[in-house]
């Protein structure tokens, strides 16, 4: 079953627009990565500094690789640069409903 990846961050103020350029950037090897199925970013109208990413994957493990890829390019630092916050990662797992339960249970 896929894995949803939901990424909560804060950008510093000022830095909305290089974080909206950056985006622009990395979403083109994030959506081409092996094992990414979806990638979409929305920010909050009543606070344009928060940005949300939804990513659908087809394990953890190509997150977590995509991840250790991505903190090998150069926009990784500029990123790390224009958070105000750490970024929040959860990660939830697709549920089928035919199997009468959730993973784990």
């Amino acid at each position: 079953m896929a894995v949803l990846t939901i990424i909560d961050v804060s950008i510093k103020p000022d830095r909305v627009d290089t974080m909206v350029a950056l985006m622009e950037r990395m979403s083109e090897g994030t959506r081409t990565f092996e094992g990414c199925l979806d990638f979409a970013a929305y920010t909050s109208p009543d606070d344009p500094t928060n940005f949300v990413f939804i990513e659908r994957w087809i394990s953890r493990a190509h997150h977590e690789a995509y991840s250790a890829w991505r903190v090998g390019q150069d926009d990784s630092k500029v990123f790390a640069e224009i958070c105000a916050t750490a970024p929040i990662i959860r990660y939830l797992d697709e549920i089928d409903p035919s199997e009468g339960s959730a993973p784990g249970a």
